[in-house]
């Protein structure tokens, strides 16, 4: 699913737009259909508390984002 909104401004904006940011959609499209495809399953394997913030100024993430994997019943 798309989100509606897609005009993010970690590309930046107007005339100072990443050229690349077209391109880089289209990566993680790709890259994540690809990876829950394979595992349809796949669930975060912690408490959502337990997660540490990465101390950024640029972007919200996460020191790290372990998940448990679960490849497709054949």
């Amino acid at each position: 699913m798309l989100r509606k909104d897609r005009d993010g401004l970690g590309f930046g904006h107007g005339p100072h737009r990443c050229l690349g940011a077209p391109l880089a959609a289209v990566e993680a499209e790709s890259a994540f259909a690809a990876l829950f495809e394979r595992f349809p399953r796949m669930e975060l394997a912690c408490a959502p508390e337990e997660l540490l913030p990465l101390p950024s100024f640029l972007m919200n993430s996460y020191r790290t984002l372990p998940v448990r994997l679960a490849p497709v019943q054949t």
